[in-house]
C-alpha cells in the first residue's frame, strides 16, 4: 500500500498513513495491531504505487471501509484476492458453498473456489483465468469484457509487442495485480 494520486488535484495524497494513524489512535487495541500489519507489509519506498501481498484479518478490510465512510480522502487500494472458501471462518464458509457449476465444469483441475473482496472502486486488469468461473458481483458494478480465447490471445500478444514485453496471458500471480 502506498500514497495515492488524487483524482481532483493530481497531487499525491498519503491516505494510507492517514488510515494507519486513524487505526492506531482508536480505542480498540486491534486497530494498532492492524496498523502494524499494514506498516510491516508496506514497501520502504512508498513514493510510488506498488503492489504488496500480505495476510491480515478480515477486520482490516472492514476498518478500511469504515475509514472510507468517515473521511473525504478514501483508501482505494485494499483488496482481498483469492481467499480460499475453505479457509474462511465457519460462519462465512457455510454461507458460501462451492457452486455446482464450478465443481462440474472444465477439466476437473479446479484450483479452488475463492472469494475476492475490495473497496470501491475495484479494478481488475484484463486477464485470462485458467479455469471456468462463476462471477457474482454483490455490491456496486463492474464492467466485464469477455473475449473468445483466440481473440484474447491475439490481443495479449499485440499489447505485449507494443510495450516490448513478453509474458503469459494465463497469470495468477503478482503480475495480474500490477497490471503487467
Amino acid at each position: 500500500m502506498s500514497p495515492q494520486l488524487s483524482e481532483n488535484t493530481g497531487f499525491v495524497v498519503d491516505t494510507i498513513n492517514q488510515f494507519l494513524t486513524w487505526l492506531a489512535s482508536g480505542s480498540d487495541p486491534m486497530g494498532a495491531v492492524l496498523a502494524g500489519i499494514v506498516h510491516a507489509a508496506s514497501h520502504p519506498d512508498a513514493s510510488e504505487p506498488r503492489f504488496s501481498s500480505f495476510v491480515a484479518p478480515l477486520m482490516l478490510l472492514l476498518k478500511a471501509a469504515e475509514f472510507n465512510r468517515l473521511h473525504e480522502k478514501k483508501i482505494k487500494q485494499l483488496y482481498i484476492a483469492q481467499a480460499q472458501l475453505a479457509d474462511l471462518p465457519p460462519e462465512l464458509r457455510d454461507d458460501l458453498p462451492i457452486p455446482r457449476i464450478v465443481m462440474e465444469a472444465g477439466k476437473g483441475d479446479i484450483y479452488g473456489s475463492s472469494l475476492w473482496l475490495g473497496l470501491e472502486p475495484t479494478y481488475t486488469p484484463l486477464h485470462r483465468d485458467p479455469n471456468p468461473n462463476l462471477f457474482c458481483q454483490l455490491v456496486g458494478n463492474k464492467i466485464i469484457r469477455l473475449l473468445p480465447p483466440p481473440s484474447g490471445d491475439r490481443l495479449y500478444r499485440k499489447v505485449q509487442t507494443q510495450i516490448q514485453q513478453s509474458g503469459n496471458s494465463r497469470i495468477r500471480t503478482i503480475e495480474m495485480m500490477e497490471g503487467h
